[in-house]
């Protein structure tokens, strides 16, 4: 399922990059619409945003990708939502826009997906999950029910999280770390039971 307008399509990300290469994989052959790949640079630089609608496929700057993000909410600028067709995505979840859901992934009954929010292949998130904006969810990575996660969080692969949990804002959760516990510190956590780990200079 692909949701999108009559509008020229710019992926904004780099080129050479595994999100933009999955996003043309998935989205080239359903969209009716020209597709270009842009730098969150010259996304920036462009005067006429509004002619074009927009799908974020970048997250190694996860500052800047919030930037992106907030310029495209803030101006009100059209995305293109995909879902792909062999996902298990009810009527009761709630997808915001410039949302992607790779293959066989899940996201559950009364779960809350916001704007601009990206999720992998082989994902489950259980029922009644709030997912704030921005967010990144990389191949397997599992997230149990009753969880809220904060906005440009970024879950690496085959991580999870346990149920009624919460995560704020701007937290890295490593490949294969599994959150059991709330997470009220931004950062980055690693570990079989999570536990925060300082960015090294």
């Amino acid at each position: 399922m692909i949701l999108e307008n009559d509008k020229p399509v710019k992926f904004i990300g780099y080129p050479e990059s595994s999100m933009v290469e999955t996003a043309l994989n998935f989205v080239l052959p359903e969209s009716k619409n020209q597709i270009d790949v842009i730098t969150p640079e010259l996304f920036l630089e462009l005067t006429n945003k509004s002619d074009y609608q927009y799908l974020v496929a970048f997250c190694i700057d996860t500052d800047l990708r919030k930037i992106i993000c907030d310029e495209i909410d803030n101006l009100n600028l059209d995305c293109i939502t995909y879902v792909h067709d062999t996902c298990l995505v009810p009527e009761t979840c709630k997808l915001g826009k410039g949302v992607l859901i790779g293959a066989f992934s899940s996201a559950l009954y009364a779960s809350d997906i916001g704007n601009h929010c990206w999720i992998e292949s082989y994902c489950l998130i259980a029922h009644h999950v709030n997912m704030g904006r921005c967010c990144v969810l990389h191949s397997g990575v599992a997230i149990a029910g009753k969880t809220n996660i904060g906005e440009n969080c970024i879950f690496k692969f085959k991580s999870s999280v346990l149920s009624k949990t919460t995560i704020i804002d701007n937290v890295t959760v490593g490949a294969y770390s599994n959150v059991t516990k709330d997470i009220t510190k931004p950062g980055r956590y690693l570990g079989s039971i999570a536990r925060y780990v300082p960015e090294q200079n």
